[in-house]
């Protein structure tokens, strides 16, 4: 039986320019990269066309996809409704990106608790 195994991480640890990290990651033979920060900026703050118009062309010449990303959903509190309404407009635009990018899991953390 032969199964590809998927190594994937994030890279953002490495720089937060993400030319740095695609060189990085192909360098060491990776092919997948989880996307968190992107040239120091959250993947929670991008939007639909700023992936598609400047991270996507990147990727694609690297020849790096993407296995996953980590969001911010669920870093408020559960109770802030101002908050929890954002974090839902941030994982609507997280499930287009995933769409975008074709991957299929988003990273999210439990909200706090008062």
């Amino acid at each position: 039986m032969n199964q590809d195994l998927m190594i994937s991480g994030f890279s953002d640890e490495i720089s937060s320019d993400f030319d740095t990290q695609l060189e990085v990651v192909a360098k060491l033979g990776m092919k997948y990269i989880s996307l968190c920060g992107i040239d120091g900026k959250n993947i929670g703050d991008f939007t639909v066309e700023e992936i598609k118009d400047s991270v996507q062309p990147r990727l694609k010449k690297a020849g790096i996809g993407v296995s996953s990303v980590g969001s911010p959903i669920g870093k408020v509190f559960i109770n802030d409704e101002e908050g929890f309404t954002k974090q839902k407009l941030i994982l609507d635009t997280l499930c287009q990106i995933s769409n975008l990018l074709d991957f299929q899991y988003i990273r999210i953390f439990s909200f706090y608790i008062p």
